[in-house]
């Protein structure tokens, strides 16, 4: 009988350590949407984004709003107004909101975050710097803990955030 539950923890051990591994390749092996991808989803849904920024700059004492089971509804966001932040960050499948002095980030829901870098959306009143033609080609060059940005209209860019130190 010892031998038996010697065989099942040894088979248990090899187990957890293959889902593990089967994690840590899948989340290593996982990048982030292209630049072209992400733009279509703005242009397809830009009055959605838009709907969204002009909501998070009024509720700008609120500096986070997630798009989950686990989060509760802020004291100063009324239920209706909290349905519709749901509502519209489910459409174009933002996971959270983040509001910085003059700009609203946005944060999609990926299969699989990465501890390396963010890449989404932002809205910004002022010049966002560095600005480049194709984030795909450069966020294999971006510094650590530097963010970089592509412009894909009015007040609106893509970022990349090297998380990667």
């Amino acid at each position: 009988m010892l031998i038996k539950g010697e065989s099942m923890k040894k088979n248990i051990s090899i187990l957890f350590i293959f889902i593990i591994l089967c994690t840590v390749f899948v989340a290593c092996s996982y990048t982030p949407p292209d630049d072209l991808a992400m733009q279509q989803i703005f242009d397809k849904n830009k009055s959605v984004f838009m709907e969204l920024a002009q909501m998070k700059k009024k509720d700008s004492q609120v500096e986070w709003i997630h798009r989950s089971n686990n989060t509760s509804r802020p004291a100063s966001i009324n239920q209706a107004r909290w349905n519709k932040y749901m509502e519209l960050m489910n459409k174009i499948n933002i996971k959270s909101l983040l509001s910085k002095e003059n700009s609203v980030m946005f944060y999609p829901d990926q299969p699989m975050r990465s501890t390396l870098y963010e890449k989404g959306y932002i809205y910004s009143v002022l010049k966002l710097e560095p600005v480049y033609e194709v984030l795909d080609k450069e966020q294999s060059n971006a510094k650590p803990y530097s963010t970089i940005y592509k412009k894909i209209d009015d007040n609106w860019y893509l970022f990349f955030i090297n998380l990667n130190g």
